[in-house]
C-alpha cells in the first residue's frame, strides 16, 4: 500500500466504540484519578523514599491494624505543614525530586486507599486529613528541636497484608536500615 491510499483510508469516519461522559466536578474528578495514582500499599514506598531524600538516618515501621511509620533524623527537614497542605492542594507544582514531593504523593494515595492519614514531628506540627479535608493542629511549636522524627499514621489498613507485600517487592534494597513491626 502506498501513502495515498493509506492517507486516505485512515481519513474516512471511524466507528463508534462506547459513550462516555467527562465530568467538570474539580473534586469528583481528583477523588476518581486518585484511585488510579498508586497501586495498593505504595504510598508506603514514597514515605521512605522521601526519608532518603531528607537524609532520615532510620525507620521504623509497624504494620499490625494500622500502619505508622517513623521517619529518624540527625537533622530535621525544614518543611513545615504550611507548605505540606500547599503541596497537598497543587501536588503537580512540585519539584519532581524532591523529599516533599515524594511525602504529599504517598499522602494522597494513602488517603485514596485508606482514609485517614496523620502527619505529626518532634516539633509538634501535626496535621491529619480525612477524606480530602484538612485540618491543622495549632499546637505551640519547639522550634528549637532541631533533631528528632516525622511520623506518619494511617488508620484503615486493617491486615496490613498489601503494605507488608509492597516492602518486600519494593523496598528490599533501601539506603536506609528499616524496622519493621509487626
Amino acid at each position: 500500500m502506498n501513502i495515498d491510499d493509506w492517507l486516505v483510508q485512515q481519513s474516512q469516519e471511524g466507528t463508534l466504540h462506547s459513550h462516555g461522559r467527562f465530568t467538570r466536578d474539580l473534586e469528583k474528578a481528583k477523588a476518581k484519578l486518585g484511585r488510579y495514582q498508586l497501586e495498593s500499599g505504595l504510598y508506603l514506598a514514597k514515605w521512605l523514599q522521601a526519608g532518603v531524600l531528607a537524609q532520615a538516618s532510620e525507620a521504623e515501621l509497624t504494620l499490625c491494624g494500622k500502619v505508622v511509620v517513623k521517619l529518624h533524623f540527625p537533622e530535621l527537614p525544614s518543611w513545615t505543614v504550611e507548605e505540606l497542605i500547599v503541596g497537598l492542594e497543587n501536588p503537580l507544582g512540585a519539584e519532581p525530586d524532591a523529599p516533599m514531593t515524594a511525602l504529599v504523593q504517598g499522602i494522597l494515595a494513602a488517603c485514596n486507599s485508606r482514609g485517614r492519614v496523620r502527619y505529626q514531628d518532634s516539633r509538634g506540627q501535626r496535621l491529619e486529613i480525612v477524606d480530602g479535608e484538612v485540618s491543622l493542629d495549632p499546637t505551640k511549636l519547639d522550634t528549637a528541636q532541631n533533631k528528632g522524627w516525622v511520623a506518619l499514621t494511617v488508620d484503615g489498613a486493617n491486615a496490613c497484608n498489601e503494605e507488608k507485600i509492597m516492602l518486600g517487592l519494593r523496598c528490599g534494597y533501601c539506603p536506609m536500615p528499616i524496622r519493621v513491626f509487626g
